[in-house]
């Protein structure tokens, strides 16, 4: 059995090969890149600590709308400078594999954090969909605009290139921020939700980081 996985430390694709269970019974996914030797998923994932592949869909199968979005929004995380590229990329890879998705309609909620002057990473950024499942966990931006283009792109390479239908768009944001953004980017959101500080809003970020 092939399946289509993505790595989430790099927001790279890959194709592993199940190999029946180890000692352990965990399972076993090998690496398949021609030319390059073979990698054992467990062994990678045992060395970090913390779980690297994930898997997209089985070759052949269609993978659902909303974990293409999350594939896609790797790329804020892992490289914040230049995620465009890697978006493109991305997308250049899965039609090389030949996968497939669906056309589900996605909601997202967008919540924005202003980490404070003193922080060179000041706006931290995340996305979840509709029912709280992480889009984009964890992505930083130095200023307010390289924020806010930010989630432009995102938005139009995911309608340009998916065809994923956004059915409905929220952020979430202190009060100020919210009415900065209305301002540079009028209409960009259809819903708001506004706390007045990260203070404000720990307890919900708190429970929400661990559903």
């Amino acid at each position: 059995m092939i399946t289509i996985a993505y790595n989430e430390r790099y927001g790279t694709l890959e194709r592993l090969y199940f190999a029946g269970l180890d000692a352990d019974k965990r399972p076993m996914w090998l690496t398949l890149k021609p030319g390059e030797p073979i990698v054992n998923t467990v062994n990678s994932e045992r060395i970090l600590g913390r779980q690297v592949y994930c898997h997209l869909c089985l070759e052949g199968e269609e993978a659902s709308a909303s974990v293409i979005v999350r594939v896609l929004g790797l790329a804020l995380e892992v490289r914040p400078g230049s995620f465009a590229m890697l978006m493109t990329e991305t997308l250049r890879e899965l039609r090389a594999m030949n996968v497939r998705w669906k056309k589900e309609p996605v909601e997202l909620v967008f919540t924005v954090y202003d980490e404070g002057e003193e922080d060179d990473n000041r706006y931290h950024l995340t996305v979840r969909d509709g029912v709280g499942i992480n889009m984009v966990t964890d992505a930083y931006f130095r200023t307010f605009s390289d924020t806010v283009l930010a989630v432009t792109l995102y938005l139009s390479i995911l309608r340009k290139h998916t065809g994923i239908p956004i059915t409905g768009l929220k952020l979430r944001a202190p009060k100020k921020l919210i009415a900065n953004w209305k301002k540079k980017s009028p209409g960009a959101f259809n819903d708001y939700a506004a706390f007045e500080d990260e203070s404000d809003d720990y307890e919900d970020r708190h429970i929400i980081d661990f559903v």
